[in-house]
């Protein structure tokens, strides 16, 4: 084989490993490391905690299997930090595992507007995220996972707001007060509390970016257990129907 062709064949070859790569790697850099340790770091949750995850997505499951998908809406006050933060990571966690027929929303008994600090600390994950539009007093953010996924829009709404499921669905309220709403009036079939610390104490601090990064993490680690412990029995259910 002359020089040339053994130059050629080396690019070639070099150029087919990195197309691979780009498409094994189906977050952004940042983002997929990022997930990657999410992933592992289920064993520092506490066991209350994974039951009832569990618990959760067990409904989800059998919201799933019931209605052919599944939406689930985690409730906040203002939807404007755990709340929204918490369908974002759904939405990440279920793409990351390749979970089809769920769908994640978000809602605030009185919404307000996206918490600046969660954007931040969702940036900082590797999350591509850019405003809609010029200022408003509730903005609108683009946020994308990667280059081949579209762009999932976010912003602070009412539980009720139009383009949220307003029948056959689970709540899952994300503050200790949420949990005496009746969310049956907008439709929920289940809630299924599931609790974080509001890392707004700490708001115009130094130590301001690190509790809210710490919160969003425990949040991201949390829901891709969920989103894992759901695929696997999706797997499980799948290979006793084989058997």
């Amino acid at each position: 084989m002359s020089f040339v062709r053994k130059i050629s064949t080396i690019v070639v070859f070099l150029f087919l490993l990195q197309a691979l790569s780009l498409h094994a790697q189906r977050f952004y850099q940042d983002l997929q490391e990022y997930c990657d340790h999410l992933s592992k770091e289920t064993s520092s949750i506490p066991g209350a905690r994974k039951d009832s995850l569990k618990t959760i997505g067990d409904y989800i499951l059998q919201l799933r299997q019931s209605h052919k998908s599944a939406e689930t809406l985690f409730a906040g006050n203002s939807n404007g930090t755990l709340s929204q933060a918490a369908e974002i990571w759904f939405y990440t966690a279920l793409h990351f595992y390749k979970v089809k027929n769920i769908k994640p929303f978000s809602g605030g008994l009185h919404p307000g507007a996206i918490n600046y600090r969660i954007v931040g600390a969702l940036k900082r994950c590797g999350f591509l995220i850019m405003p809609a539009g010029g200022y408003a007093d509730n903005p609108v953010y683009f946020l994308n996972l990667g280059r081949n996924y579209p762009d999932y829009t976010f912003f602070a709404k009412p539980i009720d707001y139009h383009s949220n499921p307003h029948s056959h669905f689970l709540v899952v309220p994300v503050f200790p007060e949420m949990d005496k709403i009746d969310f049956q009036q907008y439709g929920a079939e289940k809630t299924i509390p599931y609790h974080w610390k509001n890392p707004s104490l700490w708001d115009d601090t130094s130590m301001e970016n690190t509790k809210y990064d710490a919160c969003i993490h425990e949040i991201g680690r949390d829901l891709f257990y969920l989103a894992g412990y759901i695929r696997d029995r999706i797997k499980s259910e799948k290979r006793k129907k084989r058997k």
